[in-house]
Order: structure tokens, then sequence, then C-alpha cells
């Protein structure tokens, strides 16, 4: 940048030509055609110049191919606002619109000349296990598990006592309730009804099922679309005409996970230990047992109690969690699903615990069922 003194014939914009606190240049650019009123770059001052002029404030002025230096007192400047820089900014924004046309990277020369294209072949399935398996923490694996806190696990029975499982499905078998209920007829609307029906119960392997472990995705496929014991009171007494919403709400359920269940969850299996413990019976886990006649209807039982290696009662675990921080006296008035009759505590038929214990016992052809509800500390 070259500075050189003001022409004679050329008149500074900015102060007069007595003020004795100005210094009037010229600058030219030497990258510019060298036209003396042009300046074609950005001006800069000069060190010396701002010691020159310190501790005043330099003020650059371009307007006219002139730049006026001129020193003037700090606090005399005006404030410029928030709103005023926003506005200010907004402006320039909206030229840079006008004049600039956006694209995409890969569409612009530079681009396209310097990159092969190249075809690629991305397998989607193998892609999105990849992620999975090594990000089994992210947002991405946690919502295809689904919002129910189960693990993930192989369908590898939780037990290895097949003959078990064969005893009770050959008890099932024999239930007459099952057998009364299959002779209902299913009235399908339209034959694409009655296809996905024969695809979601017709083809399950029932074997596979009752062997499974109650946390495995088998389980929870399966599960998911029957008539399940923990759920069918509320199938039972629905008195509203909305059946259309109601499936809405049973199949794709609000998140039930919660202290209770998380409470649930976390005491069962030390229950059961206990239960077997005091008592001496024999019990076994199963998975998820299908009526053979009826394969919209399933049950889950907490557990099976044999004698002889034959089912003979059901076993359902309640743990109260209110026994967490009370007595068990104190406990039991806070459960509404018991009532005391003739001085026993007996369960309310009127709640929905009553249905799934019924149901388990129809569906699994036991006349008993072991009621356990217990408190941890």
């Amino acid at each position: 940048m070259h500075r050189i003194g003001l022409a004679e014939d050329a008149e500074c914009r900015l102060c007069m030509e007595d003020d004795e606190t100005a210094e009037h240049v010229l600058c030219t650019c030497p990258a510019a055609d060298r036209t003396r009123f042009s300046i074609l770059g950005k001006v800069q001052l000069m060190p010396e110049d701002l010691d020159k002029y310190s501790p005043g404030k330099i003020i650059d002025f371009l307007k006219g191919g002139w730049n006026c230096w001129a020193k003037v007192n700090v606090y005399e400047l005006e404030p410029i606002s928030k709103t005023d820089i926003k506005c200010a900014w907004a402006t320039e924004k909206l030229i840079t619109k006008e004049n600039y046309k956006p694209v995409p990277v890969k569409e612009m020369p530079c681009f396209s000349n310097k990159v092969r294209k190249a075809t690629v072949t991305v397998h989607k399935n193998a892609t999105f296990t990849t992620f999975l398996n090594n990000l089994p923490n992210s947002a991405l694996s946690q919502h295809n598990k689904g919002r129910r806190s189960f693990t993930l696990e192989s369908s590898s029975g939780s037990n290895n006592n097949s003959h078990l499982a064969t005893a009770l499905m050959n008890n099932a078998c024999q239930s007459v309730v099952m057998l009364e209920l299959s002779a209902e007829s299913i009235t399908f609307h339209s034959p694409c009804c009655k296809q996905l029906y024969y695809e979601l119960f017709e083809q399950t392997d029932t074997d596979s099922c009752i062997k499974t472990n109650q946390h495995s995705n088998l389980y929870h496929k399966e599960r998911k679309y029957r008539v399940t014991g923990s759920r069918i009171y509320e199938l039972f007494t629905y008195s509203r005409e909305n059946w259309e919403l109601k499936s809405v709400k049973y199949f794709w359920p609000s998140n039930v996970n919660n202290k209770y269940t998380r409470y649930g969850l976390t005491f069962e299996k030390e229950a059961r230990c206990e239960f077997v413990a005091r008592t001496g019976m024999q019990v076994h886990e199963f998975g998820l047992m299908i009526s053979d006649c009826n394969k919209w209807l399933g049950y889950s039982p907490d557990g099976v109690i044999y004698e002889n290696e034959q089912p003979m009662a059901l076993l359902e675990i309640k743990c109260i969690f209110a026994g967490a921080t009370s007595t068990v006296g104190e406990a039991l008035k806070t459960i509404k699903y018991l009532e005391y009759k003739n001085g026993k505590l007996c369960l309310r038929k009127r709640h929905k615990y009553y249905g799934q214990i019924q149901s388990g016992m129809a569906v699994l052809n036991l006349n008993k069922c072991f009621f356990r509800f217990i408190c941890f500390i």
C-alpha cells in the first residue's frame, strides 16, 4: 500500500481544510490499475500512524477513494445497539443471498472434476447390525430394544428339563376350558385379516416358546400380539364400544417401567428361592405357554410346581414395594388386591391379579395356585 500526500485538487470529505487535528493522505493499491482515485483493496493503518495519534481513536473512513484519519475522543463515539448490529448483518445476508446461489458440493465443477464416480454397494442390514453391536448404549440400540427393561438374549431355554416342558404341554392340551373356548368361531372381516391371523399365531413353534427365557427376543416377539394373563382382565371388563382404540393401547402400550415393576423384577428370583426353601417343593421356570387349541392365548407363569415330575400347581409371585420401608402389617394395608373374609386373607375377585391367575390355571390345566406375596427390605 502506497501513501502519498493529498492532491491540491482533491477534496477531503471527512473534515475541513483548516482542521489542525486531521492528516490528509491518498492511498492507492499497486494491485489495482494505479488510478489515483481508486482503491481496490483493504486500506491498512501503519503502526507508526497508530503511535502518532495515540491515545486517541483513529477512524478509518473510506469514501470516494479517499482515506482520511482523524483524532477523536473515544467517549464521543456513538454506541451501537445489538439490534442495529443484527439489522446491519441481516442486510448483508440478504445481499449475499441475492448475489449467490447455494449448490451442493457434489455439483461443483471442482469436485466433479477431481473425484471419480464409483458405485458402492451398501448392505443395509449388515451395517445396521454392526452399529447395534458396537454401540449398545446408543439411542438407536435402545430404540431397537424397545422401552421395556429387558436384555437381549438368545432363545436358549431357562431350564434344560425338556421332559418337564413336555409334561406341562401334554397336561395343558387336556384343559376343558380351552377346548370349550376353541369351539367358539372366529369371525374375520376380510381375507387379509384371516391371513394375518395365520401368520401371527398358526406358524408359531410352541415348543421353543415354552423353553425360552422370559427376557429373550423370541419371548417378547411371540407375546406381543397375544392375549396374556397379566392383561386379560382389562379386556374382559372393557365396557365401551371403541375396540379400535382399545386394541391400539393393548398392542402398543405405554412404558410401564416404574419403581414398582423394577422392584418386582429385582426380587422375583429371590422370592422364588425363598418359597422353595420354606416349602421344599420342586419349582421350575418356563417361558411363554401358548394354548394348543387357542393360539392367540398365552401365559407366562412365575413358576410351575411339580410332583413326581408332573405339574400339579401354579406359582405366582408379587413383591410388595411398600414392604421395603414398612412392616408387613403396614404393607398389607396398602394392598388393594387383598381382603379379609371370615378372618382369612383372600384375593379380590374384582382385580386383574385374580383374572391373571384364573387364566393361567385354565391355560395350563391346573386346579391349584400358590399366590406368594413377599416383602424385602
